[in-house]
C-alpha cells in the first residue's frame, strides 16, 4: 500500500495556513505555534498511524512518502514500513532523500525507497544512461537501497498505434500540468533497461545487507523540507541544492543521518562505546544541530545531557531562548534558558564550513575510511555494517573521472572492490592495517562497492552469485 506525497500543500517552500492576530507581544506566535503541534500529532496519529495499523492488520507493506503532510517529515516516514522519497520534490537533492532514509535507520526498516527517474526538462523525455546513473548513485549515496521507476517504465501503445502516457500527454510528450518531464523509457532505452536493473539490483542487494552505519546524527529543526522544481536546462547538475553542511560532511568521509526533535529527545547516552549515543536502533558519536529558535525544554536538556557525558555537540547556528507554545509559557521558558546554559559549557560552535570541518577532523573520526590528512574527499560514501564486516558505497557525483585516496582507520581484510554494472570482484588485497591508503579511480557518476571483511571473517562479505554478469 502506498501513500503518495500531497506535495501541493507545501509547494515551492510556501504553505497556507489560519494567521493570528493578538496585541499582546509574541502571543499571536505562540498561538501559531500550539496550532500546528496539534495539526501534526493528529496528522500522525490519526491518519498515518491509523492507516499505518490498518495495512499491517491486513499484513500489507507501507511504503509512504510523507513529504508534503503535516508531520514532521522525519516522524512521519518512520511511521511506514518503507519511507519512500521521491525525484521531483526537493529538486530531487540529497539533502532530501537522505531524509527518508534516515527515518528507515532510525526506525529499523529494512528498505528505504525512492520514486526515480524523474525531472522536468524543457528539452527532451528522456534521461541519458549517464544521468541515470548518476540519479541512481545519489540515492545510493543518501542511504536509499530499493529504487522504483516514476511514471513510465516501458514504451507502450494502443491498439490505435498511438503512444500512452500515465500523464496528461501533449505533443508527443510526458506532462506535469504545462511542464515536460523526463521519465519516457523509450524504444531507444528499452535495450539497455535490463542491464541498467542488473546494476540496480546489485547495488540494492549490497546496500540492504546487514544494519545502516553512520558517525554523526545531525538535527534537523525544520519539521518540514522546502519544495523545488527539479527543472533541467540542460543535463543533471552534480549536487545540486546540496548544503554546506553536508559537502563538509562527505570532505570528512562521514557518514550521517537527519534526525527529528522528538528522536532527539528519546536519545539514550552509551550503547556502543564511550562517547556514544543511541538514537532508535542507530548508534552515533557525535551530534550536528541546526539553529533553532526554539525548543521543547526535554529536547534542551537531552542535548545538555549527551554533550555533559563527552559527546562532541556541534551547533550550526542560534541555541534556543524560548519554548513553542503558548501553555505554562513561562515556567517552560525558564527551562530551556536553563538547560541551554548547560549545553553552552560544552557545545562546539561552527562559524563557517571551514570551521564545522576543522571541528569535525578534531572531534569526530571516522569509523572505516578517511581523507588523508591535510586533504578531504570529492565523493560521496554510505556505508553498512555486519558481523562479517563493513560495506562501502563510494560514487563519484560528478561528469569527471576522479581518483580517491582512502586512508583506513581500522584493520580487517580482504578488502574487495564490486562493480555493480557488471558484477565483477576484485580482491585489492588480502589485509589491510589502521592507516594504510587504497586509491580507489571512479569514472564519471560511476558506483562501486567496497568491502572490508572483519579480522577474523570468511573471504567474502557478499554472496559471489549475487553480483555475477548474468545476474544468477
Amino acid at each position: 500500500v502506498l501513500l503518495g506525497s500531497p506535495g501541493c500543500s507545501i509547494f515551492f517552500g510556501r504553505s497556507g495556513g489560519p494567521v493570528y492576530l493578538s496585541p499582546v507581544p509574541g502571543r499571536a506566535e505562540r498561538i501559531r505555534e500550539d496550532y500546528e503541534e496539534v495539526r501534526r500529532v493528529l496528522f500522525e496519529r490519526e491518519f498515518v498511524a491509523r492507516f499505518a495499523r490498518w495495512a499491517r492488520e491486513r499484513d500489507l507493506e507501507f511504503r509512504l512518502q510523507a513529504h508534503g503532510g503535516y508531520g514532521d517529515y522525519l516522524d512521519t516516514y518512520a511511521i511506514s514500513d518503507v519511507p519512500e522519497s521521491e525525484g521531483l520534490f526537493g529538486g530531487g537533492g540529497f539533502d532530501f532523500l537522505k531524509l527518508a532514509a534516515s527515518a528507515a535507520h532510525v526506525a529499523d526498516r529494512k528498505w528505504a525507497s525512492s520514486e526515480s527517474f524523474i525531472t522536468l526538462r524543457l528539452f527532451g523525455t528522456r534521461l541519458s544512461d549517464e544521468e541515470m546513473r548518476l540519479l541512481a548513485g545519489r540515492a545510493y549515496s543518501a542511504g536509499i537501497n530499493r529504487l522504483v521507476f516514476h511514471g513510465v517504465p516501458y514504451p507502450y501503445r494502443r491498439a490505435d498505434g498511438e503512444e500512452w502516457y500515465p500523464f496528461s500527454g501533449g505533443f508527443g510528450r510526458i506532462l506535469a500540468g504545462p511542464l515536460p518531464m523526463s521519465s519516457n523509457i523509450n524504444d531507444s532505452a528499452l535495450a539497455e533497461l535490463g542491464d541498467f536493473n542488473l546494476f540496480l539490483g546489485r547495488l540494492s542487494v549490497a546496500m540492504s545487507e546487514g544494519e545502516p552505519a553512520a558517525e554523526v546524527a545531525w538535527l534537523r529543526a525544520d519539521p518540514v523540507y522546502p519544495d523545488e522544481a527539479s527543472l533541467q536546462l540542460g543535463r543533471i547538475e552534480p549536487r545540486a541544492g546540496e548544503s554546506p553542511t553536508t559537502r563538509s560532511l562527505r570532505a570528512r568521509g562521514l557518514v550521517h543521518d537527519r534526525i527529528s526533535r522528538r528522536m532527539l529527545s528519546r536519545a539514550q547516552i552509551g550503547g556502543g562505546g564511550d562517547g556514544d549515543f543511541k538514537i532508535g536502533a542507530r548508534t552515533y558519536r557525535a551530534l550536528v544541530i541546526d539553529s533553532l529558535a526554539t525548543a521543547e525544554p526535554a529536547l534542551v536538556e537531552r542535548m545538555a545531557s549527551l554533550a555533559q557525558s563527552g559527546v562532541p555537540v556541534i551547533a550550526l547556528g542560534a541555541l534556543p531562548d524560548r519554548a513553542p507554545g503558548l501553555r505554562n509559557a513561562q515556567s517552560r521558558d525558564a527551562r530551556v534558558r536553563k538547560a541551554v546554559e548547560r549545553l553552552e559549557a560544552r557545545v562546539l560552535r561552527v562559524s563557517g564550513g571551514e570551521n564545522l570541518e576543522g571541528l569535525l577532523r578534531q572531534h569526530v573520526p571516522s569509523d572505516v575510511v578517511e581523507p588523508l590528512p591535510g586533504k578531504t574527499l570529492s565523493i560521496s560514501i554510505d556505508r553498512r555494517r555486519s558481523p562479517a564486516g563493513d560495506i562501502l558505497f563510494l560514487f563519484n557525483e560528478s561528469w569527471s573521472a576522479t581518483n580517491s585516496a582512502l586512508r583506513f582507520t581500522r584493520s580487517g581484510g580482504p578488502l574487495t572492490l564490486l562493480n555493480p554494472r557488471t558484477g565483477n570482484r576484485t580482491i585489492l588485497r588480502e589485509n589491510v592495517q589502521a592507516g594504510d591508503t587504497v586509491t580507489i579511480n571512479l569514472e564519471a557518476a560511476e558506483s562501486l562497492v567496497l568491502t572490508l571483511a572483519a579480522a577474523a571473517s570468511p573471504p567474502s562479505l557478499l554472496e559471489p552469485g549475487a553480483f555475477s554478469p548474468d545476474g544468477s
